[in-house]
Formats: structure tokens, sequence, C-alpha cells
């Protein structure tokens, strides 16, 4: 099977936009480190299906600080709403 064929059968049109990107507060990124990592089927590895850039130290660092950021106000919410 072509890995074209894997990335549109195997994930939902939704996550294939964002595929290989970082939601850092509320904006979705491509990575800008240094390292690309190779996604391969779990079903046969041999198989490449995607290949994506890590994030950089400073990305992460964002994504920390808006992490921190979002969860002081987050850990009020009442369970039910938590999912929302």
């Amino acid at each position: 099977m072509a890995a074209a064929t894997v990335e549109a059968t195997a994930f939902p049109a939704s996550a294939m936009a964002h595929l290989g990107q970082n939601l850092v507060d509320g904006k979705w990124v491509v990575g800008d480190g240094p390292v690309t990592r190779k996604l391969v089927n779990p079903a046969d590895i041999r198989e490449e299906v995607a290949a994506v850039k890590e994030a950089s130290l400073e990305q992460v660092d964002a994504a920390c600080e808006a992490a921190n950021k979002a969860f002081r106000s987050w850990r009020c919410t009442p369970a039910p709403g938590m999912s929302s």
C-alpha cells in the first residue's frame, strides 16, 4: 500500500491537516528543531508514512509556558466541563 493511501485511510481529514505540526498556545506550528523523525506504519514498519520535524527548544519552552498559563484557569473547571 502506498504511503499516500495509508495517510488518506488511516487518519481522519482533520488530523491530516495538521500532520507533523504541534499545537502551541492555540496555533499550529511546524517544528524548527534540527531532527526530522520518520513515522512508520505500525503494521509494516518498512513503510514510512510521514516525516516530521521535531520542535526546537524554544518551541518546547513556549508550549510549556502556554500549558502552565492555561492550567491556572482549567484546574478550576468542574470535571463535566473539562472535555469541552
